[in-house]
């Protein structure tokens, strides 16, 4: 190796020992994730779940006929637990035009989002 080439090889590995650890930081925290809605539990065999999230949310609910109580009582995420197959569900309340669906309720949740229209006045 030639004499220069070989100082400045000693020179390049000598600076580089010399150099002080870096400190390596922590990575940056990941964002506060924000709440997750809970899911409904489950149904029992045999059964499905249909969960309603109405305005206005005093709304009466009738399932197959039988009045189950306003959506408030029965819970936005909760929902109310029914027999599995084809359900008329009904969601009313005075002086609005009332929301009729019938749904095939299966093994997961039916979800339903009902906005009531109020009604003409005669």
């Amino acid at each position: 190796m030639r004499p220069r080439l070989a100082m400045l090889m000693l020179a390049a590995t000598s600076s580089l020992a010399a150099c002080p650890k870096q400190q390596t930081t922590p990575p940056p925290k990941p964002p506060a994730s924000r709440p997750v809605a809970k899911a409904p539990p489950p149904p029992a065999p045999g059964k499905g779940r249909i969960v309603i999230d109405c305005t206005p949310a005093d709304a009466e609910v009738t399932i197959d006929g039988e009045n189950k109580g306003t959506v408030s009582e029965l819970g936005k995420h909760s929902g109310l637990e029914v027999d599995l197959g084809v359900r008329r569900v009904e969601v009313r309340k005075r002086g609005y035009q009332p929301f009729r669906i019938e749904i095939k309720v299966g093994e997961r949740p039916e979800y339903l989002r009902v906005r009531l229209k109020r009604a003409r006045q005669r």
